[in-house]
Order: structure tokens, then sequence, then C-alpha cells
């Protein structure tokens, strides 16, 4: 699948972002094997057919040198290829991904719940951020960013969002989650970006963020929705195309959403 850049993606950033954060791990990949490598002195550099064992691999690797307390940032450079992503990513506390342009990350095959998993974040807070390049659903990943039970500062920005075959962004007890400057595709009759009650946990979407956001989708359904029990959430200079739909605040039977900010959307 292909998206063109839009107005809520800031180039001149992105570069000036990659250029300003040193990374712990660098991934790139050649012919048929990715690599990662080690920039700081006493790591191991490693390969492997698997894109996301390799990723995994950085991310854990990161983590455990930490503690969980240190972290460091992930680097996935540009390759001839996109990234073959066959089981969902999941994300530690202070481990940043940094994408460079025009890198992709595709799924090859349906992940569960996501591509990104944030979980569990009752015994772990996130202070996470992934940025840049493009993370494509290919039609068959269900969703790309899952936040369940998801707290901290977690940052999603400058980048592209697409390809799921349902929704690709989804909020269901989520707190402190920041989107900015990122263009976001849903298929037809999804949302882009999903606030929900957890079901199961009983916990509500509270105190997220979206900024400069491109949400794009088909003219039959709403790009945005807030549903249950939510508060404190903001959209601030989002756009919505086509704009016959856009965003959705609805109570679910028992919540009602409130002290939602809205402000410059269109």
């Amino acid at each position: 699948m292909s998206m063109s850049l839009g107005t809520a993606f800031d180039q001149a950033r992105a570069r000036r972002l990659q250029a300003s954060i040193p990374a712990s791990y660098i991934i790139h990949k050649e012919g048929s094997l990715c690599y990662i490598e080690a920039t700081r002195p006493g790591s191991t550099d490693w390969n492997d057919p698997d894109d996301e064992e390799v990723i995994q691999y950085g991310i854990d690797t990161i983590y455990n040198a930490g503690g969980g307390v240190f972290g460091g940032t992930l680097f996935i450079k540009k390759a001839s290829a996109d990234y073959s992503i066959n089981n969902d990513i999941i994300c530690r506390n202070r481990v940043d991904i940094l994408l460079e342009r025009d890198a992709c990350l595709l799924a090859g095959q349906n992940l569960s719940p996501a591509m990104f998993n944030f979980e569990n974040a009752a015994a772990t807070t996130y202070f996470t951020k992934i940025s840049g390049g493009r993370i494509e659903g290919g039609n068959v990943c269900d969703s790309l960013f899952s936040f369940l039970d998801a707290t901290g500062n977690i940052f999603l920005e400058e980048m592209e969002v697409g390809g799921a075959a349902s929704i690709p962004i989804k909020l269901a007890g989520a707190w402190g989650i920041r989107a900015r400057n990122m263009k976001v595709t849903a298929p037809t009759g999804a949302y882009c970006i999903d606030l929900t009650r957890h079901a199961s946990a009983h916990t509500g979407n509270h105190l997220n963020t979206f900024t400069n956001l491109h949400m794009q989708g088909s003219s039959t359904s709403y790009l945005f929705r807030i549903n249950g029990d939510a508060y404190g959430n903001t959209l601030d200079r989002c756009f919505f195309s086509p704009t016959t739909h856009g965003m959705k605040i609805v109570g679910d039977g028992t919540y009602i959403p409130t002290l939602t900010h809205i402000r410059d959307c269109w």
C-alpha cells in the first residue's frame, strides 16, 4: 500500500529528530539478513533472517541492560525492502524506536493484538517514544498499535500509519498516550483511532492527547471515536478526510465521556 505524505507530516522536523538522538543499536537489512549493530562498548552484534526477531532482540537487550530504569534508542534504517513483521512487537519501558525516513515495517500476517503491543501497564508504566517512517498493516494485520491498560508518557510521532485490516490505533484503558504529527489511514468502515473502555478490566481512557493528525478513511464511517468511560482527552488541530464524518463521542450505556477538549479540528 502506498501513502503520500500529508500536511500532518513534517519532514524537516523528522530529520532533526533523527540527528539529535544517539542510538543504542542500529538495525539494517542486507539481502535476506537483518542486522543489529551495537553502538555501545560491550554490546553484541547479531543477525537473523527474521526481521521481527532482530527488532525484538534490540528492544529486550536495551531494556534488560538498563534494568527497566535506564533505557535507550533503537534506530531502524531505511532498507531496499520493507521489514517484515510476523509476530507482535512487545514494547518496553524507556526503549524508544526511531525509524529513518522512508523505513517501513510491514505486517506479513495477522498479528494479535497488534504490531506494537503495549499491555499490562498495571505492573509497568511506560515512558516510550516511537517515531518516524511508515507502519503498514498489509491489509492483514488487525491493528497496528494496541494500548490495553497502558499508562505513562507514550509518544507516537512523525510517522504514517495505515493498511490495518481493522482499526489502526486502539486504546482500551489507556492513560497518557500522545500522538502527534501523523497521517493515519483506516480501511473502509473503520475508525482511524478508537478509545473504548476495557471490557474485562473495567478501565477507561483518560488524559490522552492527539495533535496535528491527518485521519483518512471512507466517507461512510467516522474516523475517530471516544466511547464510554473517558475524561480529559484532547484533539488539537486534527484534519479528517473526507469530511463527511469526523469524530464520534458517545456513551456506552453505563458511562458518558466527559471533559473532551476539541480545538481547531476540521
